[in-house]
């Protein structure tokens, strides 16, 4: 399975990658993308962002272990 990381994001940058995620997933559907942002306090809106956009998502906090429909991995625990 492919997959891309966009890591230490900042404001602004998560709603480009889920835009690019959404495009790239036409051609490769199957692709996980794992998005961290940089700072703790923009985990809650990354993670309403990938909901916002509709994709399939689960959290790292959850412990859950991505399954074929999983679209976005949100790195929200820091270490």
């Amino acid at each position: 399975r492919p997959v891309w990381i966009a890591t230490s994001t900042h404001e602004g940058e998560e709603s480009v990658v889920i835009a690019a995620h959404q495009a790239l997933l036409q051609q490769f559907p199957n692709l996980l993308l794992i998005l961290v942002p940089r700072h703790p306090e923009r985990f809650p809106d990354a993670i309403n962002l990938v909901r916002q956009a509709g994709l399939s998502y689960i959290t790292r906090s959850s412990g859950e272990v991505p399954s074929t429909s999983t679209q976005v991995v949100v790195g929200d625990t820091m270490g």
